[in-house]
């Protein structure tokens, strides 16, 4: 009677989906479809997709990424290539032609929109920055942090360079090492960052934070400070980038795509903080006892200014 009520239950599987093949072609059908005229990148994602579909929907970016062995922008290229907006829709789609996914579990994680209350803005906007965080923490390379850590600590300037939206997680990594009575600065100006890189050298660790990599005002002060053979340390989410490939030190955060009122402009600097988070606080370790004094001092002056509880 089991083996009967099982061969039941998979034969109005199987039912379901050639119904939906017959009413809407899946998205995995279209893709087979295209096969041929895909890149070898676009290939080997496709061939992760066809045998790992149902856990697809439920994997980020950068697991697919790294599952499948291509980095975070070919799967963007991947779902453009076959009209998806990008890697979000992709998964949406594909979770809603397979089935797998109801409607209010799966709009969690899509966009806000205007229909929405308070409560599902509030658990969206939690949810992406609790994936972009899981994510992010999967793939730091504790080496590499601890690397820049110990330049840092030795380096005779910390230079930050920032742009844009980057300058949040700048600005709060130059605030917390100044507690530590660090020699650090911060630009986010273009000539000032090239003069500061015009007179950088071996003993300066340039960390420049920059989500997509491809900023060209701090791609230019990355490459004169390297040509004076500065210690350059970049925090950007896409490995095969110009600044990912200039740095000395890379730390990757998780890719975040332009997704409605909350995308890549804001998710992404979760990423940037807790990154930083991680560096000064692994800077202070490497400082020992001493910086305990440093950030009580520092704590007491910001305290009379009425700045600090």
């Amino acid at each position: 009677m089991k083996i009967f009520i099982l061969i039941c239950l998979l034969n109005l599987k199987g039912m379901r989906y050639t119904q939906l093949a017959q009413n809407k072609p899946p998205l995995i059908i279209k893709i087979k479809s295209n096969y041929s005229s895909f890149t070898p990148s676009l290939k080997k994602v496709a061939d992760y997709l066809f045998t790992h579909f149902e856990d697809f929907t439920h994997m980020t970016i950068n697991e697919v990424a790294r599952q499948s062995g291509v980095s975070e922008s070919t799967l963007t290229r991947f779902s453009q290539k076959i009209n998806m907006k990008n890697f979000q829709a992709l998964k949406i789609q594909l979770a809603h032609e397979l089935g797998g996914v109801e409607e209010e579990k799966e709009l969690v994680y899509g966009e806000i929109r205007f229909q929405d209350n308070i409560d599902a803005i509030i658990q969206k906007i939690y949810l992406a920055q609790e994936e972009v965080s899981k994510s992010t923490l999967q793939q730091i390379d504790r080496n590499i942090i601890e690397k820049i850590a110990s330049k840092a600590v030795e380096a005779r300037n910390i230079i930050i360079f920032c742009s844009g939206k980057s300058t949040i997680a700048g600005l709060s990594f130059f605030g917390r090492l100044s507690r530590l009575n660090m020699n650090c600065k911060i630009f986010t100006d273009l000539p000032l960052m090239m003069v500061t890189a015009a007179h950088s050298g071996p003993k300066d660790l340039v960390v420049v934070v920059s989500n997509s990599g491809t900023n060209p005002s701090l791609i230019m002060a990355a490459e004169k400070a390297k040509e004076n053979k500065a210690v350059i340390a970049t925090i950007t989410s896409y490995e095969s980038s110009p600044l990912a490939k200039l740095a000395d030190y890379c730390v990757l955060t998780a890719a975040c795509e332009e997704s409605g009122f909350f995308g890549e402009s804001t998710v992404s600097r979760v990423a940037q903080l807790l990154v930083t988070d991680i560096l000064y606080a692994t800077i202070v370790v490497k400082f020992g006892p001493p910086a305990l004094q440093l950030l009580q001092k520092s704590a007491e002056v910001l305290q009379k200014m009425g700045q600090e509880k």
